[in-house]
């Protein structure tokens, strides 16, 4: 349970910082980032609250809703209910969406944020995606199809505030969205890219798993 604690303040704090600053700053678009509903479902799964599977029922039929964090806690609840499959699903569309999310982002020192996620939650799901390796190809399959298909109505600069960047804004700096994030029309092009390398690195690994 502590490390689910630890990974709330890690995703909150830089928000709460920013936040501390709102009232001085007349222009900055990282106070339009609102996380506060998300923090709250990825709180309720994380602390496993005695709703959180019914929580995760949720996230799962409206994963385009929701933020790659609260996709990987959902993975965990429905994984512990031993709904192993479902739990793979949306594991790997959140890693997906996660990736997408950190290329979009103008900030190169947000890619820890993959490293930590993929840690806290993916070794079991890992292990048992391996042991069912046709079920694995068709999950990674339709997860690519999402992505490719779909942009999420979330907020995608949720990813900056994870990042060295929004760590060092003082309350006088003018932030706009051309200082954080990609611009819209080539979201598509940089999902192709990410898409392409996840599917070439998952197909050589699945490989190597068979020698």
């Amino acid at each position: 349970m502590k490390k689910y604690i630890t990974l709330i303040a890690f995703l909150c704090s830089t928000t709460f910082t920013i936040a501390q600053q709102q009232d001085s700053i007349v222009e900055n678009v990282l106070f339009e980032i609102d996380l506060d509903s998300q923090i709250e479902v990825l709180h309720i799964l994380q602390s496993k609250q005695p709703n959180a599977l019914h929580i995760a029922d949720s996230v799962l039929a409206n994963y385009n809703d929701f933020y790659p964090p609260v996709l990987y806690a959902a993975s965990r609840v429905l994984y512990d209910a031993k709904r192993k499959y479902e739990a793979g699903f949306i594991f790997y569309l959140a890693q997906l969406k996660a990736r997408v999310d950190v290329s979009l982002c103008l900030d190169n020192t947000v890619t820890n944020i993959l490293v930590t996620l993929n840690k806290v939650y993916g070794a079991s799901i890992n292990n048992f995606s391996l042991q069912h390796k046709d079920s694995f190809t068709n999950t990674i399959n339709k997860v690519i199809n999402i992505v490719m298909t779909t942009d999420g109505n979330y907020d995608h600069r949720w990813v900056i505030l994870r990042g060295r960047f929004a760590g060092q804004i003082k309350a006088t700096d003018k932030v706009t969205n051309a200082d954080i994030i990609l611009p819209k029309e080539q979201w598509q092009e940089v999902k192709a890219i990410v898409v392409e390398a996840y599917k070439k690195n998952f197909f050589n690994f699945i490989k190597g798993k068979d020698r």
